[in-house]
């Protein structure tokens, strides 16, 4: 009987106990890699690199004369950065969504937020008031929130090991996004200002949003579901038995749990978790011009283009989180005391180019960790909704506390508080977590001896999330 419809009728364990039987073909195993490489991080990365485009844009419309048209103050400007950063992305759409993975399939989810965020950006070349503004950043900020849970879909894909460095690629594309927005609305504002009638600034929106709803019906069309629905019910780059069996033992050696299902129970363990809490405007304040100022921006980008995967690929390389995680917050520490330091405009470049160079691999290394310390699919989606309201939270502060041109004093030194803080924060996260292990290695060890009684029907990391003996944290 094909194995397909089979697992349609029976239960998964049968299979998952063969394939944890058999020992892991390596060879099959980087095969099937490769094919998740090509696919996947892909779709998750130009859908991030297309969120950012159409998110961030709305900087340099506003120096294409995107205020002016639509007669809007300084503060409904705010406003409007606001509505899409916090109420959206944070509170009201990720874990709802997150959750809602385990019911629909993940290449809906994902394409139908694509499909959403990139008609609203592409809508907003026609506003003209502060009103329709605000209610297609609104839906901006539906569509775009969902992309946050692409560390949380590779989760289920890769094993912790090569997470950070997937996780790495993905969130690389928003400093791609970074380095060719600038271009991009520097070709805009000096090739198609009042092309058909358009102003510059209309066109910035068109030109990205027409390419996210083409990215969008891609998603829809080819990009896989869970690891278990496919194994399930097919899908036309993971058709072979062998990959099926590799697929739920990858599942399983990542600390996941097959058929995971919605466990309301994890939310209040989640909220109980210490882990859970942890974790273009200033460069024209330099004195450029509106199209100066967007090239200017490509250069603390090009560092993070760099940093990025490398440091993400260091920390899967030698299985390590905190030590590159910390060694992030102090590249951008570095940076933001060279621009509290000097006056001199070439000096507060180099400094953003540490900020970029560090913040940037800083957030993907952060986001593949805050993924593999939570066990439990609910608790694991908790963890990433609770992490990108504080996360937006900050974003939220940052359109208020640089008020102070040309220095930005108050921001720059505001945000140097909150690395060091952060910097302090891992040093804690990383001495728990080790001294949890240890415990559980003793406690482990002294069964194996014979010194401390054998556990008996322990459940499974669904049950227990990451308090389960045999969880161990990455650190």
């Amino acid at each position: 009987m094909d194995a397909t419809l089979e697992l349609k009728k029976t239960p998964d364990e049968s299979l998952v106990e063969e394939a944890n039987e058999d020992a892991v073909n390596r060879v099959a195993e980087r095969g099937l890699v490769r094919k998740l490489d090509t696919v996947i991080v892909p779709l998750m990365a130009l859908g991030y690199f297309f969120g950012y485009l159409d998110r961030g844009q709305i900087g340099n419309a506003r120096l294409l004369g995107f205020q002016e048209t639509l007669h809007i103050t300084n503060q409904q400007y705010f406003h409007a950065l606001m509505i899409l950063v916090f109420f959206v992305g944070s509170l009201a759409v990720q874990f709802p969504t997150g959750l809602l993975m385990r019911v629909v399939p993940a290449q809906w989810v994902f394409g139908g937020a694509i499909l959403l965020f990139g008609t609203a950006a592409t809508l907003i070349s026609t506003a003209r008031s502060f009103a329709p503004l605000m209610i297609l950043r609104l839906l901006l900020g539906f569509g775009e929130a969902t992309q946050s849970l692409s560390f949380l879909y590779l989760s289920m894909w890769y094993k912790p090991g090569e997470l950070a460095f997937r996780s790495g690629l993905v969130y690389w594309s928003t400093t791609v996004a970074g380095f060719t927005s600038g271009l991009i609305a520097y070709g805009v504002g000096k090739n198609l200002d009042h092309a058909h009638g358009k102003e510059a600034w209309q066109w910035l929106f068109i030109v990205e949003g027409i390419p996210t709803i083409a990215l969008g019906i891609l998603t829809v069309l080819i990009m896989p579901s869970m690891p278990d629905r496919v194994v399930k019910s097919g899908h036309w780059l993971l058709r072979s038995t062998e990959e099926h069996k590799l697929l739920l033992a990858r599942t399983t050696a990542a600390q996941n749990t097959i058929n995971a299902k919605i466990v309301p129970r994890q939310i209040l363990i989640g909220l109980k978790d210490f882990k859970l809490l942890f974790l273009p405007t200033f460069v024209r304040a330099l004195g450029s011009g509106r199209l100066k100022s967007q090239l200017y921006t490509i250069i603390p980008y090009s560092f993070a283009v760099i940093s990025t995967p490398l440091f993400s690929w260091l920390a899967d390389r030698y299985r390590k989180r905190a030590v590159p995680f910390a060694g992030c917050l102090r590249t951008s520490i570095i940076g933001f005391v060279i621009i509290l330091g000097t006056p001199n405009k070439t000096a507060s470049i180099a400094g953003c180019c540490f900020v970029a160079a560090g913040a940037y691999p800083a957030i993907s290394i952060g986001a593949a960790w805050i993924t593999t310390i939570h066990g439990g699919y609910t608790k694991r989606a908790l963890a990433g909704g609770v992490a990108q309201i504080f996360v937006q939270g900050y974003s939220i502060i940052g359109t208020q506390i640089y008020d102070q041109p040309p220095r930005f004093f108050k921001g720059h030194g505001i945000l140097l508080g909150f690395y060091v803080v952060a910097l302090a924060g891992t040093a804690v996260l990383y001495f728990r977590l080790k001294q949890e292990n240890e415990r559980r290695d003793r406690e482990a060890e002294a069964r194996r001896n014979g010194d401390a009684p054998e556990l008996v029907n322990v459940g499974s990391f669904e049950d227990l999330c990451d308090y389960h003996p045999d969880w161990r944290y990455p650190i």
